[in-house]
């Protein structure tokens, strides 16, 4: 009867182990599983945030071309100008010298 009874405590207590142990596992097993979510979810963001701030970077760009060409038409044109008004200036000069000269 003693014998009995601490075989059954043998087998109760190996099975609250095997319980122990099996609720572990699943316990890792789900930690694992949440973690991996987890990450998934952290690389669809910084993926979404990345191609986000891509198009932005690509609008940045096309807005600073648009100003360069912009500019260098606004440069161009001012340079025009210059080289035009120096072509009279000098024509006035010359017209001044020979009119002095006479």
């Amino acid at each position: 009867m003693a014998e009995q009874l601490v075989q059954s405590i043998l087998e109760a207590e190996s099975q609250a182990e095997q319980m122990r142990r099996g609720a572990a596992a699943q316990g890792r097993d789900t930690l694992i599983e949440a973690e991996a979510q987890m990450k998934a979810a952290y690389s669809e963001k910084l993926a979404a945030f990345t191609a986000q701030a891509q198009d932005i970077a690509a609008a940045a760009q096309k807005e600073t071309d648009a100003a360069c060409r912009q500019a260098g038409i606004q440069a161009k044109e001012q340079g025009e100008a210059l080289r035009q008004r120096a072509e009279q200036n000098m024509a006035k000069a010359i017209a001044f010298i020979v009119e002095r000269m006479s």
